[in-house]
């Protein structure tokens, strides 16, 4: 059995995106406490605070799910790229070299993460950067990998032979 050619797991690491995550449910609890305390001072007592503190944990706790396990896996070996994320299920996508007209590093100007469907990179798998590998198939659609080694990368698909020409 042979070395693949290149290996990449990535996970969401924008600091931005834990900031976002973790300070809303936080703030809308925080808000939630100062107004029970208030209405409890006033001799108002509600229920109203617990949906919104539902909805809060509902929005949390799957944003933080998704920033703490999902990953998403690029593998290339002689004959076939597999790639995708880890969830629903560990597989990977497929593509046989066969199938590819040309593939690029190239970076990109869109802004946004996960699994995406794009008119000009058709479907996007990306957890960060602005990097990544676009596939031309033989049917003419595309598909973009993100990669946070794009130098990597760039031996990898040389050794393919199926790099696009400049």
């Amino acid at each position: 059995m042979t070395a693949n050619l290149f290996e990449e797991e990535q996970k969401f690491r924008s600091n931005w995106l834990w900031v976002i995550v973790l300070l809303s449910p936080v703030l809308i609890l925080l808000y939630l406490l100062f107004e029970a305390l208030s209405e409890k001072a006033a001799g108002n007592g509600t229920a109203s605070a617990l949906p919104i503190a539902i909805l809060s944990l509902m929005y949390g706790l799957p944003a933080l799910f998704c920033l703490i396990f999902i990953r998403l896996n690029t593998v290339i070996e002689e004959d076939k790229i597999r790639f995708g994320f880890n969830v629903p299920t560990n597989d990977l996508d497929t593509i046989h070299f066969s199938e590819i007209k040309e593939m690029a590093v190239i970076r990109y100007s869109f802004k946004g993460y996960g699994y995406r469907v794009s008119r000009r990179y058709g479907i996007i798998h990306n957890v960060s950067g602005n990097k990544g590998l676009l596939i031309t198939k033989n049917n003419g659609r595309k598909l973009l990998i993100g990669t946070n080694k794009p130098e990597a990368l760039q031996k990898a698909i040389e050794k393919t032979g199926l790099v696009a020409k400049p």
